[in-house]
């Protein structure tokens, strides 16, 4: 056959069937459904799982991951303290001008006075040189001299008042820490109530979370067997616990217990917050009250050094004007004696 170019082949046998890794293990068919069965009992799980933990992280993000909202609660007083400003700043009139006009006034009196004591001290040296003659004084020059005198009754009258107040770097101080705690009144205001609502929520989501631990617990001693839960250890078929004769725990009034006490605790954070505020505040007012009294002290050392001098001054000139007159009165009487 095979020189006429025929070749038939062999027939092959065939293939043996492999037996099965249940058929190996002498497992039935109905143990292979019942594996089937658990599959899907935990792929079922799974997926409740992540449908219970999805639905957390949503419940979540509208309370503990709103910094949107509580960054605008705390800014909205600020918003309003600058809207105002703002519109104080609209309503005021150019100041920079009138400025440079009453600084030109302050220097022309200034310069005036300045004029007036250097003409008095030359009247005071000349002494009684010139006592004998005649003295004109203008209408003007007396108007001018009762407005200069006017005007330093009204500077000593302000400086007054400004002391009694306690001006300048005291009041700039006082004005800040009113203004840093107004502000900050305004923020804690705005982020009390996200606060407690937050605090409020979290702490009902506990206490439900206790109460589904505990049931789960006596479940377990009842049935004598694991209840299926979830990753987050949640129970995630309720219809579990028939079986042993429970259900799941109706919310009570112990929530509203708790939320009180949280808005207690907020009240009493709140209070000592302000407390140490004002301590604060008061500390720094007792050190601007004794920088005020050492600037008082010191002043009144320096006006009353100035007056001693000036005191000293004065009798100095009136002791050259005698001297001089009393030269004269010599030589005058000389001179009689030798004609």
């Amino acid at each position: 056959m095979l020189s006429s170019g025929l070749n038939i082949r062999k027939k092959t046998a065939p293939p043996v069937a492999l037996k099965s890794s249940l058929a190996a293990f002498d497992i039935d068919s109905d143990s292979g459904e019942e594996s089937i069965d658990r599959k899907k009992i935990a792929s079922g799980r799974l997926g409740q799982s992540k449908s219970s933990l999805k639905d957390f992280n949503l419940d979540e993000s509208d309370i503990a991951y709103d910094y949107d909202g509580v960054y605008d609660s705390m800014k909205s007083g600020e918003r309003e303290l600058k809207s105002k400003k703002e519109a104080d700043k609209k309503q005021r009139k150019p100041k920079y001008m009138q400025n440079l006009f009453q600084m030109a006034e302050i220097r022309k009196r200034d310069r005036l006075r300045a004029e007036d004591v250097k003409l008095r001290r030359e009247r005071e040296a000349e002494g009684d040189e010139f006592a004998d003659k005649e003295k004109f004084v203008t209408s003007a020059y007396k108007a001018q001299q009762e407005e200069l005198r006017r005007i330093e009754r009204e500077e000593d009258e302000k400086e007054r008042i400004l002391r009694q107040k306690a001006g300048g770097f005291v009041a700039f101080n006082q004005n800040l820490l009113a203004n840093d705690e107004e502000r900050h009144d305004l923020a804690v205001s705005r982020t009390t109530n996200i606060t407690n609502s937050s605090a409020d929520d979290e702490i009902e989501r506990d206490s439900q979370s206790i109460a589904d631990q505990q049931l789960l617990k006596l479940a377990e001693e009842r049935l004598g067997h694991k209840i299926a839960v979830n990753d987050d250890n949640q129970i995630v078929d309720h219809r579990q616990l028939l079986g042993a004769g429970l259900n799941r725990a109706t919310r009570s009034d112990s929530h509203l217990k708790t939320s009180e006490l949280a808005k207690k605790q907020s009240i009493v954070y709140n209070q000592q917050d302000r407390e140490d505020r004002k301590a604060q505040i008061e500390r720094q007012q007792r050190i601007l009250d004794e920088q005020l009294r050492a600037s008082n002290k010191r002043a009144a050392e320096e006006s009353k050094a100035k007056e001693e001098q000036v005191k000293a001054q004065a009798k100095r000139s009136k002791t050259e004007g005698d001297i001089k007159s009393a030269k004269e009165r010599y030589l005058a009487r000389k001179q009689a004696q030798g004609d």
